[in-house]
């Protein structure tokens, strides 16, 4: 008897070893999907923004509500009647356009437009589902994926129109693969990325001049996905994703938002000179997921916690930790040098995290420190010389 309870002894420590070592602590923290809606640190100064918040117990159809970004607090400014639930937003000119339907077995859809005074027009009556989408700047509407309209929030109208392959292409993504990418640059030049799943050129276009993204091209790169592209001063730089199983063809189809951190390999913060066409690689992620980066630094999410670190140095400090419900999957939104943290599905703010090295850096000198003035104020960032003026 002595022998078989030392035997049980022995196989309950091994398997608490095993469940150790295979991470099952962890398991929450590895299934969930990381999405970035809006990339930064930036130098937008919004005050406020709308978004959807789906809480079954409070907002069983949903609701449109604005949330203030100094105070990280919501104001519900619509609320659908009669059943309906709204499936789709997109934010434009000064407001929010959002869908509404009914239920499946009743098929009828609305185009909805709440502006800044929060006054709901209903613009669009179809009985199709739509998609709606901001493409470049322009919000476009697909009816029945046949028709296709352009939303202009200023006269709250819509007029059918011929859209041009590219934009077709992104308006479908939201239901499929994304195999090209229209980004118009800050100097109004316009580049097309280029991307065909399980080939390994990775390409961009520029008028007529299209060439390789050489740093993300290759055998090993024939399924990465593309992430959020910003650009400054004719250099683009972006995040790419490699997916772990290379032939699983669903890992494109929901996109780089849609996939968990055990499903990449890796990511990959790239730039490329659109003039020269010279592309590197300035950083590579190990259990990670990229959520924000400046020409400097890399923001990183593991371990239900966000980490600043220098690229040159590879100095790393812990700026904020996320606690949130196990089920949860992560929506990040930038403002600023605020980090807005969503639940994803649920539209539901879990936290936000401040920056607060950028300031304090900035203030220690900035009447010479061009460096850290333009972190304090990155729209001058590029500015040779500042001077500075005392008022009240």
């Amino acid at each position: 008897m002595i022998f078989k309870s030392r035997k049980l002894i022995n196989l309950i420590a091994l398997f608490s070893t095993i469940l150790l070592l295979t991470g099952c602590t962890g398991s929450a923290d590895s299934d969930r999907t990381v999405s970035v809606l809006v990339t930064g640190p930036n130098d937008q100064t919004t005050s406020s923004f709308y978004r959807i918040v789906k809480n079954a117990d409070e907002f069983k159809y949903g609701a449109i509500v604005k949330m203030d970004v100094n105070t990280a607090s919501d104001t519900v400014v619509y609320q659908p009647e009669n059943d309906r639930y709204i499936y789709d937003v997109v934010e434009c000119g000064d407001g929010i356009l959002f869908a509404l339907t009914r239920s499946e077995k009743v098929p009828e859809y609305s185009l909805m437009y709440l502006n800044g005074d929060e006054e709901t027009r209903q613009v669009f009556d179809s009985e199709h589902e739509m998609l709606i989408e901001n493409v470049n700047g322009r919000v476009i509407v697909s009816d029945n994926y046949t028709d296709k309209y352009i939303f202009d929030p200023n006269t709250c109208e819509i007029t059918k129109t011929e859209i041009d392959a590219v934009e077709e292409n992104m308006l479908n993504a939201a239901y499929g693969a994304v195999s090209s990418m229209y980004y118009s640059m800050q100097d109004g030049t316009v580049a097309t990325l280029q991307k065909v799943f399980g080939e390994d050129s990775f390409t961009y276009k520029v008028d007529d001049k299209e060439l390789p993204i050489e740093c993300i091209s290759g055998d090993e790169f024939k399924y990465v996905q593309w992430g959020n592209i910003t650009d400054n001063a004719g250099i683009i730089s972006g995040v790419a994703a490699v997916p772990v199983y290379k032939n699983n063809h669903r890992l494109m189809e929901v996109g780089l938002g849609g996939l968990s951190i055990e499903d990449v390999s890796k990511e990959l913060l790239f730039s490329l000179d659109v003039t020269s066409g010279k592309s590197k690689v300035l950083f590579e992620t190990s259990g990670e997921r990229i959520i924000g980066y400046t020409n400097k630094e890399v923001y990183l999410y593991r371990n239900s916690s966000v980490y600043k670190r220098n690229i040159d140095s590879g100095k790393e400090e812990e700026i904020g930790k996320i606690s949130a419900k196990r089920q949860a999957q992560l929506a990040f939104r930038w403002i600023g040098m605020k980090l807005f943290v969503f639940d994803k599905f649920e539209g539901t703010l879990i936290t936000t995290i401040q920056d607060k090295t950028q300031n304090e850096e900035a203030i220690k000198n900035p009447s010479n420190n061009m460096d850290a003035i333009a972190k304090m104020f990155p729209s001058l960032e590029g500015a040779l010389e500042t001077q500075w003026e005392q008022i009240k």
